[in-house]
């Protein structure tokens, strides 16, 4: 991304942080108050990522020949290499199942394939395949058509949201089975899918008057829908808080108004670069972090101390890694994180 988009950057290094505060377990005693922020706030930062994804994969492929296998090779590459760094907790999470040590391999390769060796790698896994589909699909269906097929996949991976109103349901008995099975609906097809389509769509029309338009007066009306439909959700909580139908509204509203914005800062590609490590590093220091402490003692260590601990081991780690990188001792191209 070019300076124009600074505020992209921030709001990818905020997004960064919004993930660590998830995986950073329960922060406040008051229900209302954990749910505000990890089931409200905090669920904004992916669909972030992914409208990211698709509205720049979309940029490339059309000034780029046959970028897709291009595309896909370097976040296979990033992907595969992290998950050689993370196989070590993956075979941990592994252990702490029944399975038979003789079915771990075959047990690797449905997480590689789909949930991820460590639980923020699903990610890659997801972006890859909706990137993938939404590309290959788009050669034969229109956007409208799209979008409908996409509310309706992402309609059903919603089953997971909203499970309590749909317990006892014939519905809800077909989601049990799938969830029994797969274990979540949140990857590329169910989840991902809508956003990077979104991406796209953007992308190809922004110009057009309803991405132009009283942006301000709609951001205030996706808020207050996406407040109206917390509210129903924390009444009745399902399995888990990943599927929330104004998220398809909202995020690409807040999308818009960071690309539309006019702010600038020449150096905004620091906190592109950190939000990038951020979020492939953090699960490795929060899981040491908790392990050391739970060990010395402490019955369960979570919420902001091991967010805030968490938070400043990574970036001090970013920072001096990356005084080490651009020394003249070493070569940067040996050390250089890839590109999320």
């Amino acid at each position: 991304m070019k300076e124009k988009y600074s505020g992209l950057d921030i709001s990818q290094f905020i997004s960064s942080i919004l993930i660590i505060f998830i995986h950073s377990g329960r922060m406040f005693e008051n229900d209302l108050a954990q749910f505000i922020l990890k089931s409200g706030l905090c669920r904004i930062a992916v669909p972030l990522f992914l409208i990211t994804n698709g509205y720049f994969y979309r940029k490339m492929s059309l000034s780029t020949p046959n970028y897709l296998p291009t595309y896909v090779k370097s976040q296979l590459k990033t992907y595969l290499l992290w998950s050689i760094v993370y196989l070590p907790y993956g075979l941990q999470m592994l252990s702490t199942f029944n399975i038979e040590a003789k079915y771990y391999p075959l047990a690797l390769i449905f997480a590689l394939l789909y949930l991820g060796v460590c639980y923020h790698l699903w990610y890659f896994p997801a972006l890859i395949f909706a990137i993938w589909l939404v590309e290959k699909l788009k050669k034969y269906l229109s956007y409208k058509l799209l979008l409908v097929l996409g509310f309706i996949l992402y309609s059903f991976g919603a089953l997971e949201t909203y499970s309590s109103y749909t317990r006892g349901t014939a519905l809800g008995q077909m989601f049990d089975q799938y969830k029994s099975i797969l274990f979540t609906s949140k990857n590329g097809l169910f989840f991902a899918f809508i956003f990077i389509l979104l991406g796209f769509i953007i992308h190809d029309f922004q110009q057009a008057k309803i991405f132009k338009q009283n942006i301000l007066v709609k951001l205030i009306i996706s808020i207050f829908i996406y407040c109206l439909e917390g509210k129903v959700i924390f009444n009745n909580q399902g399995y888990d808080k990943n599927f929330i139908f104004s998220l398809i509204i909202l995020v690409p509203i807040i999308f818009l108004l960071i690309i539309q914005s006019k702010f600038k800062w020449n150096k905004s590609w620091i906190l592109r670069s950190y939000s990038k490590k951020l979020f492939l590093l953090h699960p490795m220091f929060l899981e040491i972090i908790k392990v050391s402490v739970e060990n010395s003692g402490v019955e369960k260590f979570q919420g902001f101390p091991l967010f805030i601990s968490t938070l400043s081991s990574c970036l001090v780690c970013i920072f001096i890694v990356d005084k080490i990188i651009n020394s003249s001792i070493f070569n940067h191209r040996i050390l250089k994180i890839p590109k999320l």
